[in-house]
C-alpha cells in the first residue's frame, strides 16, 4: 500500500542510515580545495562569448562523487539529475539552493 507520507518516510530511513555524502561535506573542505585550483588555473579569455564555466566548487564535488561511485561522465549526470541525494548534496551550498546544473535540466534556474 502507498503511504501518503512515503517521501517522509524515505527521508527518515535515509537519515537513519546516514547519508555518505552529508560525511563527505562534513570531512572536505571543497572550498578550500576550490580555491586551491582557482589559483592555479589558467582561465581563457571570456570576451569571445559562451556559456560562463561551472564554478569549480561544484566540478570538485562531481569529480569526488564520480571517484566514490565509480560512474562515468553521462552516469554521473544522470545520477545528478535523476537522484535527489545528488542534487541536495550539490546544491546545499548554492546560494538559495540554486541549480547546480541549469543548463541541463532545464529548469531555468540560476547556477
Amino acid at each position: 500500500m502507498i503511504s501518503l507520507f512515503a517521501g517522509a518516510e524515505r527521508n527518515a530511513e535515509r537519515d537513519r542510515l546516514g547519508d555518505p555524502l552529508q560525511v563527505l561535506s562534513d570531512h572536505i573542505d571543497f572550498a578550500a580545495l576550490a580555491r586551491a585550483v582557482d589559483a592555479k588555473l589558467v582561465i581563457g579569455d571570456r570576451g569571445r562569448g559562451g556559456w560562463p564555466p561551472y564554478l569549480t566548487e561544484l566540478m570538485i564535488r562531481l569529480l569526488v562523487l564520480q571517484q566514490l561511485y565509480n560512474l562515468s561522465d553521462e552516469a554521473l549526470e544522470y545520477q545528478v539529475l535523476d537522484r535527489s541525494s545528488f542534487f541536495s548534496d550539490l546544491s546545499a551550498w548554492s546560494t538559495a539552493g540554486a541549480c547546480p546544473m541549469p543548463r541541463r535540466c532545464g529548469c531555468g534556474a540560476s547556477g
